[in-house]
This record gives structure tokens, C-alpha cells and sequence, in this order.
């Protein structure tokens, strides 16, 4: 699992299994019946829990950053929640779901401080005035 050369290799069986459901290639931008095929793909060839359970959620959370809308494909993730046994990747799941869900789409983001790896405070709006964030569900104006 950890050798790329072989990691590679089963993504890549994966995918091929899912675009032999008659799927057009495509390189990003799945649809949701992709990905929840897929998801369903992984779930039957792979045996060892951990390596699908990786594999789901590398999956999951790389289809839905490529995704250009803001809605969120509840299927997918309820299909991710009900094949995933990692709890811990269920809980980061929610918090991104949650996350994403209190996003203001095309309005201010409130002003915040983040902390640096040399433990100063900055401020966000200092950091990002006058910027648009072009982000998988739309622009946030900054």
C-alpha cells in the first residue's frame, strides 16, 4: 500500500473498473454517480480495512475539492459514512461538511487571527485585503 509504484497501480484498476461501467474518460470534474460508483468499487476490491478505508477518503475529499459548485452531494458523503470504518475519518468528514456549509458565498468573511509557525498572530484580512479566493464552490471576496 505504501510503495507509490503499487498504489498507483490499484487507483488506477479502480478508476478503470468505474469507467468500465461506461463512463467517458475524464480526468477531473466527476459526476456524483462517478464517484459514488467508485466509492461502491473500492469498497468490493479492497480488502484490507485500513487501505480502503484510505482510498474512500482520499476519494471523497479529492472529488469534492475539484467540484466548481456549492452544493454539497449529500449521497456521496453519506455513502463515504456508511463504508467508512475509520471514525476518525468520519469525524474530519463532518468538520469539513460543517466547514463548508458556514462558508458565505460571495459575501465578507469575518476578520480572524491565525497563528504562524513562529507563533505570531496575524490578522487574515491584513494578510488577504483586497484578494478574491476563487475556491471549489465559488468566490469568496476577501
Amino acid at each position: 500500500m505504501y510503495y507509490s509504484p503499487y498504489s498507483n497501480y490499484v487507483i488506477n484498476y479502480l478508476y478503470n473498473k468505474t469507467y468500465s461501467l461506461g463512463y467517458p474518460p475524464k480526468t477531473n470534474d466527476y459526476s456524483q454517480e462517478f464517484t459514488l460508483d467508485l466509492l461502491n468499487i473500492i469498497n468490493e476490491k479492497v480488502s484490507s480495512k485500513v487501505t480502503k478505508n484510505a482510498f474512500l477518503k482520499q476519494t471523497l475529499i479529492g472529488h469534492f475539492y475539484q467540484k466548481s459548485s456549492c452544493k454539497v452531494n449529500n449521497k456521496t458523503f453519506d455513502r463515504f459514512f456508511e463504508l467508512s470504518t475509520n471514525e476518525n475519518d468520519k469525524k474530519q468528514i463532518k468538520k469539513l461538511l460543517r466547514d463548508t456549509n458556514t462558508l458565505p458565498l460571495n459575501k465578507k468573511i469575518n476578520n480572524f487571527t491565525i497563528v504562524d509557525y513562529n507563533h505570531s498572530k496575524k490578522s487574515i484580512s491584513n494578510i488577504i485585503k483586497g484578494k478574491k479566493l476563487h475556491y471549489s464552490f465559488g468566490v469568496l471576496n476577501l
